[in-house]
This record gives C-alpha cells, structure tokens and sequence, in this order.
C-alpha cells in the first residue's frame, strides 16, 4: 500500500472519532457492592465550560484554592429499584441539587438547616428517585468553594455503614477527650494548679472542634440553623490552637532568650485568628485560606522549636511537648497531603489528623502528670528540709528570724525550682545606716532592740509565705522573694525603706536623726549559665550603689534611679 493511502486511512479514522465521542453516552449499570464518586460516571461541566468526558474530569489539587464554583454532573444509571441511591455530599459544600428530567429537583447542602433537609443528616445527602434508575438521564448541580471531595454515588446501606462507623469512631474520640477534660478539672479544683485548668481547656476545645469538623454539631446542637461549615469549623480550629498556645505558655520555659519563643507563639497566634476568620467569611477570595494555613503551619513549627529549646536547656519536662506536638504535626501534615491528593485519600489518612490530636492529649496527660509528681516531691521536700532546718538551729537568736544558713539552704531550693518552673527569684540586701555609730551614742543593748525591730518589720513587709527574711550578719539583712520580677521586687524593697523610716528609732548619730536602711535589689530567671552565687553579687552590688550614693536608698542592680526621702 502507497503511503498516500495509509495517510487517508489514518485522516478518516481521526475524522470518524469526534463523531462517535458526539453520541449519547449509555447509561451505567450500578453495583450495590460500589461506590462511585460522580466525576467516574457523569459527563462534567465546570463553571459553563467544556464538558469532560467520564474519569477526564480533574478536580482542584488543594483545598486552599478557595473560589465559588458551579459544577454540573450529567449522568444516566441502571440499577434494581428495590435497592435505594443516594447522593452524599461533603460538608464543605454549600449547595447541591438532582434535577430531574422534568425539571423538578431536590435541594440540600450545608446552606440548608438540617431539619429542613431532604434526608436530616450533619452531611449533605439526597435520595436518588427510583425512575432514574431506569437509565433516563439527569443533572446534580453542585455549587461550592472546593472540589476535593467530589459527592459520591452509593447505596443507601453502604451510606448507612459509613455514617455508623465514622459516629462510632467519632464519639469515642470525643468521649476519650470530655474524660480526660474532667479529670484534669477535678485536679484544678484539688490542686489549683493553673496547668491543670489549661489542659482541660485544650481538651474541651478538642471536643467542640471533633464535633464541628465531623458535622455532628449541625445534627445535635443547631439543627434549624442555616450555618455554613467554614465559620463554626474556623472557631473550632482557633479556640483549639489559642487553648494551646496558652498551656504551652504556662508550660514551657520562657526566660532569656527562650523569652522570644513565647512572644513569637503570641504574635503568630494574633495574626493565625483574625486569618482563619477571614478563610471561613470570604473564603472566595483567592489566597485568603493559603495565608491562614501558612500561618498555622508556622505557630505549629514554632512551639515545637520551642520545646525542642526548652529541653536542651535543662527543661526536663518539655520533652513530652515536643513529642507531643512531632505526633500532632505528622497528623496534620499527612492529613494535608491527603486533601491535596499528593498522597492516597484512605481511612488511615481520613482519621490520622483524630490519631495525631488524640497522640497528642495522651503524651500532654503524661506531662501534666509529671508535673503533679514533681510539685508533690517538691512540697515534701520543702516539708522535709522544714524540719531539717529546725533541728539545725535556723532561727537567729537575737532577732528571731531565719539565720545565714536557713537563707544559705532555702537560696539552693527556691532557685532549683525556679529553674524547673521558668520564674524568676529576687533577693533584696538590707544594711542598717551608720549602725556603729549607733551603738557607740546608744549602747549595744539599744543596738540589739533596733535590730529585732527592723527584723519584725521586714516580717510584716515580707508577708507571702513563699518569702524568706533572714539576718545575714551584724546588721545586715536578706529577703528572699521567690517569683519576683524587678519591678516586684523593687517595689517591695521602696515599701521596706518606708516602713522602717516611720518607726522614727531615734539616731543622733546619723544625718536623718532617725534610723534608716538601704536596700540592694536584684531579680534573675534562673538558667544553665547562672548560678545563686550570681543573684546574690547582684545584690550586693546594688546595696553598695546605694550606701555610696548617700544610704536611705534603694538601688536595683539593673539601672535605675536611687530614691531618697
């Protein structure tokens, strides 16, 4: 055969297919053992463009390609009438329709209360009407934001299935959360431990977000409500990361540099909700829902770094955030990818995202209750080294007050637990004025009374029981304030200056004619790199400044301005 001839043979056939794709397209004969989503079995128009052929159909590649889109299904179906169809939509979908043949058509969707729903159900469903299983031909018009998830076409049974086993899982994720919630109540109202308030805070916002992203909130809590996923499922998201970002506050470290990961996690937090708003508001703006899940990707990343940081530190406890948080950041990310078809969409990957969460409540439980560990061993510890420091004589005979090495053991204690708990601890040096001269013009017995009344008065100043006053030697003073910033301490330091001043001991020796006291202040956030030796040159040197700039002072070793009487 001439090539000539071989040319037109293959120019005929390509003529001959456009005219066979043209013709109507037979209807398909369904099995009750399938599913099928509709992009397999319909012709697809998107938007009043081209119709796609049969599984040509490509639907959006992420979910955060947020725009509105109107999508139409034509389809024709053979099938046994005594076995009922349905059509079951995703939550995500705001609108979608059977048209009939006739024109007539059954409406549903997330737009729709669930009362006034076709089928009353948390996901969008419709019945197919037994004539269209016959093969006459109709339409399903979906209007939606994203496309990922393409309705489905099955059985009314295999429907039924699907529902019991994804309720059944569901409740058991919120049951396991709702307990661990109370039980971690019941140990605030025991303990008053703020952590333990915090973790039962992330735990009842876990509920609210299973409950919402599983749409079973549409079906129990607001039925007749005409409520769109996107927002209520952006609440459940924010209130959840904003519960965590504030127990991984109150847990984790956040002094010296590590001071920075706390203030990143907040800011990231203030931008992550006004975003996640706007994603569920005007998801139909291009970009919007990228920017939000950027953000978030980030504050996720940053407070695991974060405890990362803290464990190297010396944080011992802020290993169980970090394993914690590495669980719910795989669940995340292979959930995300799922929903981007990079991977496989299967039930591993539908619940993995539940797994990574409920990993992580698991892994926090065991923090929190290492936590309750270490505080009781630290209160008896304080118990023990009580009576310890009794037996030994700690109490200043002259003064009544705790002694050099009451101060000495009680300095190692406090700043071993500042360490673990990441709090500062402020110590002030307190120095009668011109205490010599005072004995030489008053006698030594005057000397000893105006010692144990200013001894008695840092008591009364002194007041929280977590604060030590101690006589560190002749007729210097220390004050021990466990938790006390700069500010706090230097405060508390002005108001012992006052109050010694107003007793008005007589004191002709001195300028005021009157005994005074200077006071040095020092507050530090215990770290690898200090040491209690460092908070107490501090204050010593600050109580130095302050006798050398004219004493009846008060001095901080940060710079600040002494103020006089």
């Amino acid at each position: 055969m001439r090539w000539w001839a071989v040319t037109a043979c293959l120019f005929l056939v390509l003529l001959a297919r456009p005219a066979a794709a043209a013709g109507p397209d037979a209807a398909v004969v369904l099995d009750p053992a399938r599913s099928y989503p509709l992009t397999a079995i319909a012709r697809v128009q998107r938007d009043g463009g081209p119709w796609f052929a049969p599984g040509t159909f490509v639907p959006s590649r992420t979910a955060s390609s947020f725009h509105r889109r109107h999508i139409v299904f034509r389809l024709s179906i053979r099938g046994a009438r005594d076995i009922p169809w349905v059509i079951r939509a995703l939550p995500q979908i705001d609108s979608i329709d059977l048209v009939m043949p006739d024109g007539t058509r059954e409406h549903t969707g997330m737009a729709v209360p669930v009362a006034a729903r076709p089928i009353a159900y948390g996901k969008p469903e419709l019945r197919v009407p037994p004539a269209l299983l016959d093969g006459r031909p109709f339409e399903v018009w979906m209007d939606t934001t994203t496309e990922v998830r393409i309705p489905l076409l099955m059985t009314a049974a295999a429907a039924q299935n699907e529902d019991d086993g994804t309720r059944t899982v569901t409740f058991l994720f919120i049951g396991f959360y709702l307990a661990v919630a109370l039980v971690f109540s019941l140990l605030y109202l025991s303990l008053r431990d703020r952590q333990m308030l915090l973790y039962a805070l992330v735990m009842l916002t876990l509920v609210n977000f299973e409950a919402t992203n599983k749409v079973y909130a549409w079906e129990y809590l607001w039925p007749h409500a005409s409520l769109e996923w996107h927002l209520p499922n952006a609440f459940a998201f924010e209130a959840y990361y904003a519960a965590l970002v504030a127990f991984c506050s109150s847990y984790l470290r956040a002094n010296g540099r590590l001071v920075w990961f706390r203030r990143g996690a907040l800011a990231l937090l203030a931008l992550n909700i006004p975003a996640g708003y706007a994603t569920a508001v005007v998801h139909d703006f291009p970009g919007v829902a990228n920017i939000d899940e950027l953000l978030t990707a980030i504050l996720l990343f940053e407070m695991l770094v974060w405890a990362v940081a803290a464990w190297r530190s010396g944080q011992r406890s802020a290993r169980f955030y970090a394993i914690a948080l590495g669980g719910l950041c795989f669940g995340l990310l292979l959930n995300r990818l799922a929903l981007d078809q990079v991977v496989p969409h299967t039930a591993f990957t539908e619940w993995i995202l539940e797994v990574g969460i409920t990993w992580e409540a698991i892994v926090l439980a065991f923090a929190v209750a290492d936590h309750v560990r270490n505080t009781v061993q630290e209160n008896a510890l304080l118990q023990a080294s009580g009576a310890r420091l009794q037996q030994l004589a700690t109490i200043d005979g002259l003064t009544g007050i705790a002694n050099r090495r009451a101060f000495d053991q009680r300095l190692e204690l406090e700043w071993s637990r500042a360490l673990r708990a990441g709090v500062p601890i402020g110590l002030l040096f307190v120095d009668v004025d011109f205490f010599k001269q005072y004995n030489d013009s008053c006698g030594h017995v005057a000397g000893d009374d105006c010692l144990r009344r200013v001894a008695q008065t840092m008591l009364r100043v002194a007041a929280r029981a977590t604060d030590l006053c101690a006589r560190y030697g002749g007729e210097e003073f220390a004050i021990l304030l466990p938790e006390a910033g700069p500010d706090e301490a230097a405060r508390r330091a002005e108001a012992l200056r006052l109050a010694i001043a107003d007793l008005a001991i007589s004191h002709p020796a001195s300028p005021e004619r009157r005994v005074t006291i200077s006071i040095g202040v020092a507050s530090v956030s215990p770290g690898a790199e200090r040491s209690p030796r460092d908070l107490i040159d501090a204050a010593d040197r600050a109580l130095y400044e302050a006798k050398n700039g004219g004493r009846n002072a008060v001095m901080s070793a940060a710079p600040q301005p002494a103020r006089t009487a």
